[in-house]
């Protein structure tokens, strides 16, 4: 007998958006992270684009200062999203 085993964790975990109590009060965090997707996954950005993102950011605290809100959580794969200047 073979056996198998699959990491599920994400197809359980559900936007913190869709546990607010209408559908419609969840709506700006969803097209906010729908938006953001779409633009980090861009080839190359654009000042309208970068423009786009650090509006979608600093609409939803603390996505510029510790990559996750209420609502949207940034993962970190490969090296920083944000670079930060200094002083």
């Amino acid at each position: 007998m073979r056996l198998a085993t699959f990491n599920v964790e994400n197809m359980f975990e559900r936007p913190a958006a869709m546990n607010l109590p209408t559908l419609k009060d969840g709506e700006p965090f969803l097209e906010d992270y729908y938006r953001l997707l779409k633009l980090i996954g861009k080839q190359q950005y654009s000042n309208a684009d970068k423009e786009q993102m650090l509006d979608i950011m600093k609409r939803n605290k603390g996505l510029l200062t510790v990559d996750k809100s209420d609502y949207i959580r940034l993962r970190v794969i490969r090296g920083k999203f944000l670079k930060k200047a200094r002083g």
